[in-house]
């Protein structure tokens, strides 16, 4: 396939990756990091701009920005077993271990910010090594499945027939309750082991909110766009990314406005289903406007994709410092407005430190360490 891209990587994977991340950093900010708090202090007029900020970035990036991180992942799987499969290497043993690794960096991560994502990937990779080599018809219908949230219905159907299951919240709160203690507590250790005790009721959330599914779903549509070769730049690429946009958007605005207030469940499902054909406007807008004059722009974004591993951790040690107890504790003190600017100040430190650090070196610090254990 013809393309333009003169170099081994695809360009334009690293800034929509590198993207991902900041509005990713941007989120857990407005979070202070998973530690809600509103500060009471503040005056009526920010609260009313803060409540703005918030529901903007949220309809924005919420569940989509993690959704791009996933596509991301199938696809970047796609690219190594290719690339193994071209040498004549079974790449699944080594992708297993790779996920075992990844496993090792979630729970390091976890350590300083209960929210990671390192750890559920690292459970939930492992659904590509079985579908690897079937045919694409067969693998989209089951990233369909997936995506059609199967147990939400399960849990739809037991409810209409009177059979109530026990509510993952009561489960998992006490889990969240002592993490929003020994968030605030100033000592570091504390915060350690509160956050490895409460990662338990996050994956619990992750599993109520039907984030399994539809990552393991999202993992299989980023695997199928790698084997279609969608991310490199020609035209017939460009139809199809005008279409996908089109097509996503028709689909958005009614699920978008659909009311099912009766029925949670229904309700939940119809916004995960809102919320990707959002992922695939958003996804496709970068696309088409990366191979347009905005190139430039965009790839500022790429130093961020390259060390993609690398910056997400990151942002979870300065998070952690900056908003919990052990550290400064700007949760008490800071609304929106503020942590969106701290955000994009942490955005662009890290940005910098990116570019200085690709200046001398290959590939990231951890992204070194996780490719040299890999191959190890």
């Amino acid at each position: 396939m013809n393309s333009t891209i003169k170099t081994n990587r695809i360009e334009v994977i690293d800034a929509l990756r590198g993207f991902s991340i900041i509005a990713i950093l941007l989120l857990h900010n407005l979070e202070h990091f998973d530690l809600y708090f509103l500060p009471e202090q503040l005056p009526a007029w920010m609260k009313i701009v803060d409540k703005k900020i918030w529901d903007t970035l949220f309809f924005l990036f919420a569940g989509k920005a993690y959704s791009i991180f996933a596509l991301l992942f199938g696809f970047t799987f796609y690219l190594q077993q290719s690339k193994q499969k071209e040498k004549g290497n079974d790449f699944s043993w080594r992708f297993a271990w790779r996920m075992v690794l990844l496993f090792g960096f979630g729970i390091l991560n976890t350590c300083f910010y209960v929210g990671d994502i390192l750890l559920f990937y690292s459970i939930i990779g492992f659904i590509l090594i079985p579908v690897r080599n079937l045919r694409s018809g067969i693998i989209f219908s089951i990233a369909l499945f997936l995506l059609l949230q199967p147990a939400e219905w399960v849990k739809l159907v037991l409810e209409w027939n009177n059979y109530s299951l026990r509510p993952i919240h009561e489960i998992s709160g006490p889990y969240w309750e002592s993490l929003y203690t020994t968030m605030r507590d100033p000592s570091f250790i504390t915060m350690v082991k509160g956050n490895l005790y409460g990662k338990i009721g996050h994956l619990l959330w992750f599993w109520s909110d039907g984030r399994v599914s539809q990552t393991a779903g999202l993992f299989l549509i980023g695997f199928l766009l790698g084997r279609m070769k969608r991310f490199y730049t020609n035209p017939e690429n460009r139809r199809f990314w005008v279409k996908t946009w089109i097509i996503s958007i028709l689909v958005f605005l009614p699920l978008y406005c659909l009311n099912f207030e009766t029925y949670p469940i229904v309700k939940h499902t119809i916004h995960l289903w809102s919320n990707i054909c959002l992922t695939f406007v958003l996804m496709g807008s970068f696309i088409l406007l990366y191979q347009s004059v905005f190139r430039k722009v965009l790839s500022f974004f790429i130093p961020l994709g390259k060390m993609s591993l690398t910056s997400y951790m990151m942002q979870s040690l300065f998070g952690s410092f900056l908003y919990y107890g052990y550290g400064l504790g700007l949760y008490q003190f800071t609304g929106a407005s503020i942590c969106v600017c701290m955000g994009l100040l942490l955005g662009l430190i890290q940005w910098l430190f990116c570019k200085w650090w690709l200046t001398r070196y290959k590939q990231g610090p951890l992204e070194k360490i996780w490719h040299t254990l890999t191959w190890i």
